[in-house]
């Protein structure tokens, strides 16, 4: 009896220990932020003084005639609410300016913990994307930006 009851007490504190681990678990990394595809951009977001608060991540499937996707990290208050913007847009096939007049854009702008996105822009194969990412301080509501100009046009 004394070995089954050992043996239940094991079975339940590695059972405990494994859930514990779960409930207490970082939020999703990478590919979980729910972009699919290859990342094929990562910019700091920064503040004018260059303190960095997060990063913009960007990615690029085949998929739907060519897919980006965007999403802003936060990597310096992680868990606690505040302020954050990712936005991605298609530009227009005549945009020559850096930062591009576009014909299609997808914003999300809230309250977020962890990270803002994803959004995503399809038919963008061929076509130039530009991105932007915001984070502001909880505290001092100071801002940190990141833009990708025109870029990844092929």
């Amino acid at each position: 009896m004394r070995t089954l009851w050992t043996y239940v007490t094991r079975i339940a504190a590695v059972s405990c220990t494994i859930a514990a681990g779960v409930a207490f678990a970082p939020p999703a990394q990478a590919a979980d932020y729910g972009c699919s595809g290859s990342l094929i951009e990562t910019l700091s977001v920064k503040t004018l003084d260059g303190t960095k608060y997060g990063e913009l991540k960007v990615y690029y499937s085949s998929a739907n005639g060519g897919t980006n996707c965007a999403v802003t990290v936060d990597t310096r208050f992680s868990g606690t609410f505040k302020h954050m913007d990712a936005w991605v847009a298609r530009c227009a096939t005549n945009s020559t300016v850096s930062l591009c007049n576009w014909d299609k854009a997808d914003p999300d702008s809230g309250t977020y913990q962890y990270y803002a996105g994803p959004v995503s822009i399809t038919q963008t194969a061929s076509r130039c994307i530009r991105a932007e990412g915001w984070i502001e301080n909880p505290t001092t509501g100071t801002d940190a930006y990141a833009t990708l100009p025109r870029s990844h046009c092929a």
